[in-house]
């Protein structure tokens, strides 16, 4: 039926055969009620949406098809026909891009009240990571009827309308850029939205979870061990309280705990305070409007490498834009280039565009670079032991995403980075 709230769901239990030829039988033990049905809906939908995590798992394969169209193993394709696919292949991820913000809205909208306090923090994530400029360029690509590539010769090329809109987003950006690259990029913050909401759900998932085991029907688990049926337990509906009963398993004490983050709440009274605080900021670039964004984060995240994250995001807004003397000439550029090209005459042209692209990165700073310059300019005073400590942090952060180390950051050594961020990109707004 069309209108959910019509169907008849039924409380049904799958038994061991017993006439030796079914292969299994149903005993219809009654028809539910509403409420009932209704929270196994919920349960039941709200699983389905995770496990598929459909809007993600829609660009992610779309961007899989984009790699396709763009390999050219087929040697007879010419760079029109390589073009035309990489046009569709690439329209076709801009769309779902474009409209994955709305979906994930759609899909809190449904889980949570869209006046829920989790409701406003999945909103207030899908405007930080999504207000990004690799994935606003991901998203605009939808929008050019001629698509983002050209043929030019034997190869294929951005197309000068998609690069113009790309310096719009980007100013700065380098004419040797990949799109491909910055599209993966864009994907990658479709990823890390994801993981980011799927915090914001812990609770719904655990409950999701725990209601599928107490609605499962069969009489025995996966492993052939018979389950024990209570009516009233699998009708239970869950659901969590605003505490939890902890039991330490050396000191067997035991207490009540908050299950939100264990950081002490503090607050301050605006009206009265004596600290001087204008409420007013000037006019701010979006870089800077992000890196506050991304400070501000790193304030409320209660995971410490979620923090540092947040942090260095602040940092390459900060430095986006900062440019430092170049250390190669255009002539000795083309040197190098000809050299290499001269020492791999075989290479393809995939192989020439990457090496193109880079050479064309030889004259792009270090982050560590840009950021030094950025400091020295607008005067922020700062110690090399406080520089030290923030590269100290990206590098921990770096080595337990690859699997290098498992330390953590010191909670101490976080807030002090907190302090440090903000110093600098209070000098440059207070400064104008």
């Amino acid at each position: 039926m069309s209108d959910d709230s019509q169907q008849r769901w039924w409380l049904v239990a799958q038994v061991q055969p017993l006439d030796g030829v079914s292969k299994v039988s149903l005993d219809f033990v009654r028809e539910l009620t509403v409420p009932e049905a209704d929270s196994i809906r919920q349960a039941n939908g709200l699983l389905n949406r995770l496990a598929a995590a459909a809007p993600y798992a829609k660009l992610f394969e779309l961007f899989q098809q984009f790699q396709k169209a763009g390999i050219s193993s087929d040697k007879k394709r010419s760079a029109q026909r390589l073009s035309i696919d990489m046009n569709r292949a690439a329209t076709a991820l801009s769309r779902v891009a474009n409209n994955f913000p709305s979906d994930l809205r759609k899909d809190a909208a449904a889980d949570f009240k869209e006046d829920s306090a989790e409701y406003q923090q999945i909103e207030l994530l899908i405007t930080e990571e999504c207000a990004g400029p690799t994935f606003r360029i991901l998203a605009s690509i939808v929008h050019f009827e001629e698509g983002p590539f050209q043929a030019v010769g034997d190869r294929v090329a951005i197309h000068p309308s998609m690069f113009a809109a790309m310096a719009e987003i980007l100013p700065g950006i380098s004419k040797q850029v990949l799109l491909a690259d910055v599209m993966y990029r864009g994907v990658i913050v479709a990823q890390r939205l994801i993981g980011r909401i799927l915090k914001i759900y812990e609770p719904k998932i655990q409950s999701a979870g725990l209601t599928a085991q107490l609605r499962y029907g069969l009489t025995h688990l996966p492993d052939g061990s018979i389950l024990q049926f209570d009516r009233r337990e699998s009708l239970a509906q869950i659901f969590r309280k605003d505490a939890v009963s902890v039991r330490g398993l050396t000191t067997l004490r035991q207490w009540l705990r908050s299950p939100r983050s264990a950081k002490m709440a503090r607050f301050v009274d605006l009206s009265t305070t004596s600290r001087r605080l204008d409420k007013s900021l000037p006019p701010l670039t979006l870089q800077d409007q992000l890196a506050l964004l991304a400070l501000s984060r790193a304030t409320r995240e209660p995971d410490p490498l979620a923090q540092v994250q947040a942090l260095w995001e602040a940092v390459e807004f900060y430095v986006s834009g900062v440019e430092v003397g170049r250390m190669f000439s255009k002539a000795e550029c083309r040197k190098i280039r000809k050299a290499v090209m001269d020492a791999l005459p075989s290479a393809t042209a995939e192989q020439h565009e990457r090496l193109d692209h880079a050479i064309g990165q030889l004259n792009n700073a270090p982050l560590l670079i840009k950021l030094k310059a950025a400091l020295d300019r607008e005067g922020v005073p700062i110690a090399d032991s406080e520089l030290d400590l923030l590269w100290k942090l990206r590098q921990l952060r770096n080595d337990v995403v690859h699997g290098r180390n498992s330390t953590l950051p010191e909670p101490e050594d976080v807030e002090y980075a907190v302090s440090i961020i903000a110093r600098m990109l209070l000098y440059r707004v207070l400064q104008g």
